[in-house]
């Protein structure tokens, strides 16, 4: 019987066919791998529209930097791993220490403007009080808009109203907050950077409801006695009862009293922080207790629930003297000699 050579028993054909399928793979699998290095152009701009020439791109993580050419555009390419985040920082020239601007990498970002302004160039804006225009979206946590939220320019007049859909735009400048206030939300304060890094659309700015149980321990308008600090002297005069005992024992001295004034004025848990004397410590807080309603605290145009102090001096009558012994509060008002 004939034996069967390699070629027409199949051997050395299909050999060859798995050699021949196996180069093919390799190089549709480097042609799939130079796919995969995502190719990036980004532009970066000052806020007046120059190109910021020299700015560094360094992805973390890595020892990959690029630099911007005279049009502010930077280019290359690189691999993205969608499941690992991975982030790029822009630095200036002569602020390599500190990141400018830092961003996730990935397609969206790709061809893309940034605006960036240099310390100098801040500084320069701030000085000469240059406006910007800009655009945000009052929206929130959910996404859902805002309208007739107040959006205002701190320590300025400008000030405009969100629309029904939560949009609004205002000049703002460098040197003032942007404050945005909306019923049943958090205030916020914000700069203008986020704005000026993303001209090309209204900025999204999230609100969260607030949260009607905080206690405030600074407010732009602290809470106040009915009458002044004048009428709480004389309501101390009043009602504050040195006890006998420590009258009888030459006791004096200061007790410091903190309560919560309500929304509503009223006040709720008194406790005594600094005491002097069981029995004069008690005077103190029945004292407290009785008050009538205080005018409550109110920050950013809306009443809080405050955190507030007081000390309350019990003194003996300086001999040769017929006043009446009384405590009194010594915290901001100018007292005279009995």
């Amino acid at each position: 019987m004939k034996k069967a050579s390699l070629f027409t028993s199949g051997i050395i054909p299909y050999l060859l066919s798995a050699i021949a399928v196996f180069f093919i793979s390799s190089k549709g699998l480097s042609s799939f791998a130079q796919k995969a290095n995502d190719e990036f152009r980004l532009t970066i701009l000052s806020s007046t529209l120059t190109p910021q020439k020299g700015i560094i791109l360094h992805i973390m993580g890595t020892n990959k930097e690029y630099k911007s050419d005279e049009n502010g555009v930077i280019t290359f390419n690189y691999k993205t791993i969608q499941e690992t985040p991975q982030h790029a920082s822009l630095y200036f020239p002569d602020e390599q220490d500190k990141a400018a601007y830092t961003f996730r990498l990935t397609d969206s970002i790709n061809n893309k403007t940034l605006y960036l302004d240099s310390p100098n160039e801040i500084a320069a804006y701030k000085q000469n009080a240059v406006t910007q225009r800009i655009e945000g979206i009052v929206q929130t946590q959910e996404g859902e808009p805002l309208p007739g939220a107040i959006i205002a320019i701190q320590g300025t007049n400008r000030k405009t109203i969100s629309d029904e859909i939560g949009l609004f735009s205002i000049d703002a400048d460098f040197n003032h907050p942007i404050v945005i206030r909306a019923e049943g939300m958090k205030n916020r304060s914000m700069n203008i950077f986020p704005f000026l890094h993303h001209p090309e659309e209204a900025y999204p700015v999230y609100m969260t409801p607030k949260d009607t149980t905080q206690i405030y321990a600074t407010a732009e308008q602290i809470p106040r006695f009915p009458g002044g600090m004048k009428s709480f002297l004389d309501y101390q005069k009043k009602y504050l009862s040195y006890p006998a005992e420590a009258k009888a024992a030459g006791i004096e001295g200061v007790v410091v009293v903190r309560f919560i004034v309500e929304k509503d004025g009223s006040i709720t848990n008194p406790a005594i922080i600094r005491g002097l004397e069981t029995s004069m410590d008690s005077a103190a807080l029945s004292m407290i207790k009785s008050m009538p309603p205080w005018i409550p605290a109110i920050d950013h145009g809306d009443t809080v629930r405050y955190k507030y102090s007081v000390p309350i001096q019990f003194k003996l009558k300086e001999a040769g003297t017929s006043q009446k012994t009384s405590g009194r509060i010594i915290q901001n008002v100018p007292t005279s000699k009995p």
